[in-house]
């Protein structure tokens, strides 16, 4: 954006590329029109809630790091934005602005495991949307108020933005959800998608001399659109299965299983190739980080709602279902951080592993001696031990692992290098030649699909500490046999919670699947 100077235009841009295209919290061109003009969709809260969520992503950069520092290192963005925003609701203000900030807000303090801020803020958001009339379909039911296209495309937006954190911030903290889709509600199309032609680069990411990332279609429109439709499948699994003041009969959770199941199979069929990522043949390098975050968020899902089933019904298809997904968002997340790095993950992406972790944690509970479900526990316990830097909730969810390990006698902190192992670069974007002696950067291009051999499970990827970590391929992990023992021994055993609030702090919450209790 021309005329804002460092760090602000920095952060802006981290926003814009790796938060913007899937939560969708601020409409981009209004907000950047109504900043030079003090419009309506503009406000110096918001952009001082925006500046300090982009914070964390800015961390490894060195040049942005040092001038925040007459900014007291970022912290005065986030003090401003929480004054600002109950000064205008002391002053009755209610407004668009006011629910973005206080999305920001509760996404932020969510991250930094400030769990009761985080609740808060987004109930504050949430009562706000209906007060504006947000949660009606702005075409069908104007009123008396005259409405542009573009105030319903922004209203449309965020209703859905909110639908979603509703889902997802209520997963991660064992709550309620609080936002409903009904027939008055906006519909999930958008009237603007000049996003889904937009070029997409990691910005911030600095690749090695000779390599860089070939920019590629953002998507942006229909990964958001995407998320929203899958959102309400999982809005099923979530009140019908997780729901702490909900319990469901035992009919009514294997409807729910039986009809959500379907849902999820026909979202994925019919979820366009460009942001569907194969994991049986992994591109060279990661899409962009909102169809990595919408495609392990399926797995996700897929997961949470076959996990309660293990210890309830007698067929071995649901650990099936689990070990797939798992694995499947192992091998994506780990595409993703040879591309990028770990630095850019969004929260969903570090709980996304988590979820992964508890499936390959019952596997080793109930044969230790798996080496396949091991070597992809200790992948996760990695990624978690770096995620909890940056996503500090990440490290009370990390600790249930580390004490279910503990318990069996398993040491998962150390990773011994295997014999002849050969380090691969982040990413393998070295220049080649074509036929007329040109060099080319090799980049995805839609569908994420393969033009060469996938990486071999013999490669291995370099740690901090100097020991080796495994390159995964879903192939060399997708035996998945599942034999009638193995199912036994996993239905006998609790899986580790699905909330990531810590247990501790919210000591009323429930720590499992509380609308199991009931069933037989």
């Amino acid at each position: 954006m021309p005329g804002i100077s460092e760090p602000f235009q920095d952060l802006l841009q981290i926003h814009w590329c790796w938060v913007q295209p899937l939560f969708n919290f601020i409409y981009r061109p209004a907000f950047t029109r109504d900043m030079a003009v003090l419009g309506p969709y503009y406000s110096h809260t918001l952009m001082n809630a925006l500046l300090s969520h982009s914070i964390r992503w800015a961390r490894s950069n060195a040049r942005t790091q040092e001038l925040l520092v007459p900014y007291d290192n970022g912290t005065v963005f986030g003090r401003h934005a929480r004054d600002m925003i109950f000064s205008e609701l002391r002053q009755g203000i209610c407004s668009i602005p006011a629910v973005q900030t206080l999305l920001l807000l509760s996404a932020q303090e969510c991250s930094l495991g400030q769990c009761a801020q985080a609740w808060v803020y987004s109930g504050i958001a949430f009562r706000l949307i209906d007060h504006l009339g947000i949660c009606f379909d702005g075409q069908r039911y104007a009123g008396s108020v005259k409405l542009s296209d573009e105030d319903i495309e922004i209203r449309r937006r965020l209703f859905w933005s909110c639908y979603f954190w509703d889902k997802i911030i209520s997963l991660y903290l064992g709550r309620s959800p609080s936002l409903r889709e009904s027939l008055v509600s906006p519909p999930q199309h958008m009237l603007d998608d000049s996003a889904e032609e937009e070029l997409w680069q990691p910005h911030g990411i600095c690749f090695p001399p000779g390599q860089s990332y070939t920019p590629t279609k953002a998507h942006s429109t229909s990964s958001f659109v995407q998320m929203c439709r899958l959102s309400v499948i999982f809005n099923q699994i979530l009140t019908h299965m997780y729901d702490p003041l909900q319990h469901s009969t035992s009919a009514e959770v294997r409807n729910c299983v039986r009809e959500q199941g379907v849902a999820l199979d026909t979202w994925w069929a019919e979820l366009p190739d460009f942001l569907k990522i194969d994991v049986h043949r992994l591109p060279q390098l990661s899409p962009p980080s909102h169809i990595v975050t919408l495609n392990c968020l399926y797995h996700v899902f897929r997961i949470l709602m076959h996990r309660p089933m293990l210890a309830h019904e007698p067929n071995p298809s649901h650990l099936f279902e689990c070990v797939s997904s798992a694995t499947s968002i192992v091998c994506i997340y780990d595409l993703f951080i040879r591309t990028f790095q770990d630095a850019p993950c969004v929260l969903s992406l570090n709980y996304s592993v988590y979820i992964a972790a508890s499936i390959f944690l019952l596997q080793v509970q109930a044969l230790v001696r798996n080496e396949q479900a091991m070597r992809c526990l200790q992948f996760c316990i990695h990624v978690l031990q770096k995620a909890r830097l940056v996503n500090p909730i990440i490290g009370s969810a990390l600790d249930l692992i580390t004490a279910a390990t503990d318990e069996l006698g398993i040491d998962t902190t150390n990773f011994p290098p295997p014999v002849d192992a050969v380090p691969l670069p982040p990413v393998e974007t070295m220049p080649k030649t074509n036929a007329a002696g040109e060099q080319s950067v090799p980049g995805p291009s839609p569908p994420f699909t393969s033009t060469h051999e996938p990486l071999s499970s013999s490669s291995f990827l370099e740690v901090d500490n100097g020991s080796m970590l495994p390159v995964f391929h879903f192939d060399d992990l997708g035996h998945l046999e599942i034999t009638q023992e193995m199912f036994e021994a996993v239905s006998a055993l609790e899986p580790i919670p699905a909330q990531v609030a810590s247990i501790v702090e919210d000591y009323m919450m429930p720590t499992k699947d509380v609308s199991f209790m009931n069933m037989p």
